[in-house]
């Protein structure tokens, strides 16, 4: 049966999300591949799904109301900006499909969240990429160049997936100025939580302030080690927040997400141990690429891009041999680059590095 023949035929060119490598049955892995908090899951959040596994026969709090309640006061935000969503993933498919319709424009970095993409093309909008400077950071005077009237959504992910860079605060502002409330500016800010206290950084929730249509986006996979169960938040103005409703799916944040997410917003021994983990391991595997001679983006993130030298496909499968997993970057156009996540022991940095040393000087001696 030809099912193309029923399906919009648009869809034929949305190219599918490719995930990290999953681990299976592998002994002794170590995987960098995507973003995950390697210290792992804290404990009130285990117990957490202990408490809750005797009501799983019971639907969720479609409203997500008590979970809403304690984002409004993490945030110190009135309630009705606050939207919880199953990750970010969703939030931005939400967004795709209230503002972008056929032959609406919607623009992006490249490389930049690979989402961003394909849920343009899903809508069958006009994906406008606009390629980051020579420091890897988001382009914005040619993003400013790029609005008209035309343009419906601006997704600007500050820090930068997968670059790890930041769009400074003039920056931002002048984005904003530019597009002047003509369409909607995505703030995804996924790793707000490792950005450096010294950066010239400006928070999406002092954005949405002054700015009716900015949308912030939070995840909480990252900084709560909370990958698994898949919670985030849309935080805007309240206009923007019953818009987005409309598509909502029912019973859209779990049982299990809310009542862990509640619980580990009360963690602040863990959020702080993240943050100083990772900067700690960040400075580590830093110093470790300079010693080995490779050029890497300075980070703000939990995750580092470095240019290997040879191809970066190969370089996974090798490294893999080793049970180190990696995320090649040849699907956004950087064919020798990869992308590591922080490891949380300095031990696995170091193993890191000396899988990376030897399979790059392996593949060179084949080449």
């Amino acid at each position: 049966m030809d099912l193309t023949r029923l399906m919009k035929k648009h869809l034929l060119q949305v190219q599918p999300y490719v995930a990290g490598r999953p681990i299976r049955e592998e002994k002794n892995v170590l995987k960098l591949a995507s973003n995950e908090n390697l210290l792992g899951v804290p404990e009130s959040v285990k117990r957490k799904i202990q408490e809750i596994a005797s009501n799983l026969n019971l639907y969720p709090d479609d409203g997500s109301y008590f979970l809403k309640k304690k984002l409004a006061e993490y945030y110190k935000i009135d309630e009705d900006y606050i939207f919880p969503t199953s990750g970010a993933v969703e939030a931005i498919y939400y967004v795709a499909q209230v503002f972008l319709d056929e032959g609406d424009e919607t623009i992006m970095s490249k490389p930049g969240f690979p989402i961003f993409n394909i849920v343009g093309k899903i809508q069958n909008a006009v994906c406008i990429f606009v390629d980051v400077d020579r420091n890897f950071v988001a382009d914005v005077d040619e993003m400013v160049k790029r609005v008209n009237d035309k343009t419906k959504v601006v997704w600007l992910d500050n820090p930068n997936n997968p670059c790890g860079t930041i769009v400074e605060r003039d920056g931002v502002l002048k984005l904003l100025d530019a597009i002047n409330g003509r369409c909607i500016l995505v703030y995804d800010e996924a790793y707000v939580d490792f950005v450096e206290p010294d950066a010239d950084y400006i928070n999406g929730l002092e954005l949405i302030k002054e700015h009716e249509n900015v949308i912030v986006m939070r995840t909480y996979s990252k900084i709560f080690g909370m990958a698994g169960i898949r919670s985030g938040t849309i935080i805007a103005h309240p206009d923007i927040v019953s818009i987005l409703s409309k598509v909502r799916i029912p019973f859209n944040v779990n049982s299990v997400a809310q009542a862990c997410l509640m619980a580990a917003m009360e963690e602040d021994e863990f959020y702080r141990r993240s943050v100083e983990t990772n900067a700690k391991m960040r400075s580590l595997v830093s110093a470790l690429l300079n010693e080995y001679g490779f050029y890497y983006v300075p980070s703000h993130t939990n995750f580092v891009l470095v240019d290997t030298g040879v191809d970066c496909v190969l370089l996974a499968e090798e490294m893999g041999k080793d049970g180190v997993f990696v995320r090649p970057m040849k699907g956004v156009g950087l064919p020798k680059f990869i992308r590591v996540s922080f490891p949380a022991k300095e031990e696995d940095c170091l193993r890191f590095i000396e899988s990376l040393n030897r399979s790059v000087q392996k593949l060179r001696a084949q080449s």
